[in-house]
């Protein structure tokens, strides 16, 4: 069973990614990516995170963001696999 936690901070949008600048000054500024239960991520996943708190939830840069989830690596990216978002 996953073990998610939450990480609360702003959102900072780079090129075609969404990152949380996390209040907590000891976790790291991390992509944001829709975590799925079989792993498999694309470099799409990224940007389609992207476009979900831009379109839908409507975050700007700077602006307070939750999500729920766990730090990860992608690649060579610090990553957030969130499952809720707010």
């Amino acid at each position: 069973m996953q073990q998610f936690i939450t990480i609360r901070g702003t959102i900072r949008y780079e090129q075609f990614v969404a990152l949380l600048v996390p209040e907590n000054p000891n976790t790291p500024e991390s992509t944001l990516v829709h975590f799925r239960p079989l792993g498999h991520y694309t470099p799409q996943d990224a940007a389609a995170s992207a476009s979900y708190f831009h379109n839908v939830l409507n975050k700007r840069n700077g602006d307070d963001i939750t999500v729920l989830g766990e730090l990860g690596q992608l690649g060579s990216s610090l990553v957030i696999f969130w499952t809720k978002a707010q």
